[in-house]
Order: C-alpha cells, then structure tokens, then sequence
C-alpha cells in the first residue's frame, strides 16, 4: 500500500475467516441486499424446483472442455417446455414462416425447437481447445481512420470518375412554428433511441454502428452505479489514477453509462467542463452546470475540436470497443499537450492463489465462456492486457499499468477487500444472465433458457466462500507529449 492510499501492485487477498462481514457495508451494498443474492434463480424456476438446483457440487461437469448440463436439471427443463406447451411451438412455427420477427430469432434465423431437455447436445458451448486460436474474421475494425466520406467510390479504391452532384439550394422556412416543428423532430429522434430494442425480455440499444452486448434497463443501469461504488473502493477512494492536476478544464468520460463518474467528477472539479458520452440516453436530466452529456458512438470519427480536453477517461468498456487503435488516436488528436487518457477494465478470467478453486468450478467455466464469446461479439475482454501497448502505439508516454485483485465474494479478511467481495458478489449474481444472454446468444446460438439455467451453477460457485477466486482489474494511464 502507497503512502498516496491505493495499491500501487496486484494487492495480495489475505487467507479467509470466519469473520461476519462489517456491519456497515454502506448504502449501496444494503439496499441491493445481499439477502437478495441468496434467491437469484431465474424465475422460471418454480420453488419446488429450487431443491433441484441446489444439489451440491454434482450439478454439473466439465468433459475435456465441453459444457455438459447439470442432470438435476433435466427435469426442471422438461418442466419450463411444459409450461410453454403448444404456444412456444406455434410461435417458433410463426417464426419460421416469417410472419413475426421476434426477439427469438438470432442472426436471421429462428432457435431450434427441440426439447429442452436435450440442451446438453443441441447447443453445447465449444470446447475451449477449440476456441483457443480465435478467427481473424470475428474482428471488425470499421473504416480506417481519415476515409473520405463523401465519395464511397474514391474511399473503396476504386478509380471510376464520378461527375460532381449539384445540390438545390434550401428553401428557408420563415413561419413562427418553424421552431416547435424542428423540437418535435428532434424530441422524435431522441424517443426513437431511448426505446432501443428488447431481446430476451431484456432492452438494448439501437444507436450504434455495432450491437452493444449489454443491456440498458433498469436492472442494468442500479447494476452499474452500484459498480461505480466498488471501483472507487477498489482504487482507494478515488475515481481516476492519473496524475490530471487540481484544475482540470475540460474532462471527456467515453460510454459514461448512467453518467455517475461524470457527475460525482464535475461535482469534485466545479471550474471544469465535464462532458459524458454514450450510445444510450439514460443519464439524469437535471444535472450540474458544469455537466453535460451526448448521445454518440466513441467508435465513430469523433467530431470535437483537436486538443480540446485535458482529460479523458473510459471505464468497463465490456463487449464495446472493435477498434482499440483507432479509438487511442482519437483519443491522442482530442487530448491537449500534457493531458492524461485513462482506461479501466476488469479481465473476467478467474483466479484463485491457494487452490481452493476446484477444476471443474461452473465460475472459472463461465468466465472462460465470457472471453470467447466476447470475440464472436468483435470486442475482446482480454484487450486490457493490451492497454499500455495501445497508448505507446498512439504516441503517449509515461504510460502507468495497476493491477487490482478483485475478490468474488466477502472471503478475504481485510475488511476493505471484503466490502469489494460483497460488492463483486452482488454484481456477479445479480448481472449475471446481463453478462451472458446477448453474447452467448449472438456467438453459441443459445436460447435463455440455456443462459439462465448455466447461470444457476455460476451464481452458485459465486457465493462458495471456500473457494478463495477473484478476478483481475486493470487502470492504465499514459500523458500526451
């Protein structure tokens, strides 16, 4: 531990005891409650079909990387397929005739309609020996940086002649309501965005050159301002590393989410403009003066004036970012001499120092299943090994690497390490079917039901207190010459 509060190097996790957890977690942590983790099964589950779901350590299996579903399950599945019946077999049949499109259908066409039962051999995730060397074409880098826009022709290579479009002149519109009808077409746009799109019963985006792999709803947006919590304890009370000075005057937060980092940083820097930027309008109306927000895509050409911020700052970019070279030289152009860009990741592989995390563990294999299927999304989660040789790439130097050990649960003895467990638990358990259902949907074809049901035995090994796992988060900082 530094004198300046936070770790400087990967913190060692002290070994565990029996010791309850503190009485004050804070305000965050109770009002999710972590007695609300105990119940996270989903809810097509019926109470008596919890016995089942409960069994320990034999709900599931590992054979030679391939996913085999838990055999007390069996027959909860045949039971969720009951209950749908005749209408989940007319609806797959009206999807497969085209008449409706539904959230159901992925990449064009409609889920299999075999028993669920047989989950196990209909939609197996791929084993890992097979996913090790990763398909170039699952990468997706967009255009290259300084493509010309306005001529498709010249930006594809191509040499045809093209005879120049002479434009009409625009016709001014002088009437008094003129104002009010470009609000309305505005306030139009604005309400067509915020209702994205729902998949699996979960709502996402719309806005936005790629699909985004997390959803926007409620549940997400309390999820990740009670994450917000934990990464400043994570750091030491604070919420950024980089050296930016006391009198910052322009700060640019990229996917800012609900916009909490923003708010709490213009709050702490009141001479200073702070600007959040996301593809998703779900930040707080009524904000600070100094405090403004975006709808924009950090992956398209930014549009602000070069070396206009002396800050810029991005934090769990998770299943987001295809073109990390690109996004570091916006990120060089935009930043002023001197200035700072932060990045902040988690690495979800699970971790455990004193083998208490059995081989077979459920949590170990879903955050396998997170990594791999991240790239079937295009967006890697393990680019953050990779942070500092982007921005040295980009041309920043003093370029500063931390390593946080971020335990899943309240296992540690240190008190703050604890706090951060039941932290990480609460977002593990309650985020996780978030974290899964579009990717493992969108790379392995599967259907909720799968995610859910796979989710039973991550959340289970989430809340093992014996097995002493965490995960890894990394904060990089480099300064622009």
């Amino acid at each position: 531990m530094s004198s300046s509060g936070y770790p400087t190097q990967e913190q060692e996790l002290s070994e565990p005891t029996s010791e309850d957890l503190p009485e004050q977690i804070d305000r965050q942590t109770e009002n999710h409650g972590l007695a609300r983790v105990e119940n996270m099964v989903h809810p097509a589950l019926a109470d008596h079909d919890r016995v089942a779901v409960q069994q320990e350590h034999q709900d599931y299996t590992l054979t030679e990387g391939t996913f085999t579903w838990p055999p007390t399950l069996f027959p909860v599945c045949e039971q969720i397929q009951a209950v749908r019946g005749s209408e989940e077999q007319t609806q797959l049949q009206q999807d497969t005739k085209g008449a409706s499109t539904t959230s159901r259908e992925l990449n064009g066409s409609p889920l299999p309609s075999g028993e669920l039962a047989d989950m196990k051999t209909n939609q197996p995730a791929p084993a890992l020996n097979q996913l090790s060397n990763h398909d170039a074409s699952y990468l997706d880098p967009g255009p290259a940086m300084g493509t010309a826009s306005t001529n498709n022709y010249v930006a594809a290579g191509m040499t045809t002649q093209v005879a120049p479009m002479i434009l009409p002149d625009l016709e001014i519109d002088d009437e008094a309501y003129a104002e009010s009808i470009s609000t309305s077409y505005v306030s139009s746009i604005a309400s067509e965005i915020s209702r994205g799109i729902v998949e699996n019963e979960r709502l996402y985006p719309q806005y936005g050159k790629h699909s985004y792999g997390m959803p926007i709803d409620e549940a997400e947006m309390d999820r990740m301002d009670l994450q917000h919590r934990k990464y400043q304890l994570v750091i030491g009370d604070r919420h950024f590393l980089a050296p930016i000075g006391d009198s910052p005057q322009r700060i640019l937060d990229l996917a800012t989410g609900t916009g909490i980092w923003a708010l709490d940083v213009a709050d702490m820097f009141p001479s200073a403009q702070v600007l959040g930027v996301d593809i998703a309008p779900i930040q707080p109306r009524w904000v600070a003066p100094n405090c403004s927000f975006e709808i924009d895509d950090i992956e398209d050409t930014w549009t602000y004036r070069s070396e206009s911020f002396d800050f810029i700052h991005l934090r769990d970019p998770l299943y987001m970012v295809r073109d990390w070279p690109k996004l570091m030289r916006q990120a060089y152009e935009h930043i002023k001499p001197g200035g700072w860009f932060e990045l902040a990741s988690v690495y979800p592989r699970a971790m455990c120092d004193d083998g208490s995390m059995p081989e077979d563990s459920m949590f170990k294999f879903i955050c396998e299943q997170f990594i791999e299927a991240s790239y079937g999304m295009g967006a890697p989660l393990d680019s953050c090994l990779r942070f500092g040789e982007y921005l040295r790439d980009a041309g920043f130097v003093d370029v500063v690497e931390h390593i946080f050990k971020m335990p899943s649960s309240p296992w540690p003895k240190d008190k703050r390490l604890k706090k951060i467990g039941a932290l990480e638990m609460t977002n593990l358990v309650e985020g996780a079917s978030a974290f899964g259902l579009r990717v493992f949907s969108h790379t392995y074809g599967w259907t909720r039901e799968q995610t859910e049901l796979a989710m039973v035995g991550f959340r289970k090994d989430v809340k093992n207190r014996n097995h002493h796992q965490y995960v890894r988060y990394y904060v990089v900082y480099g300064r622009k010459p």
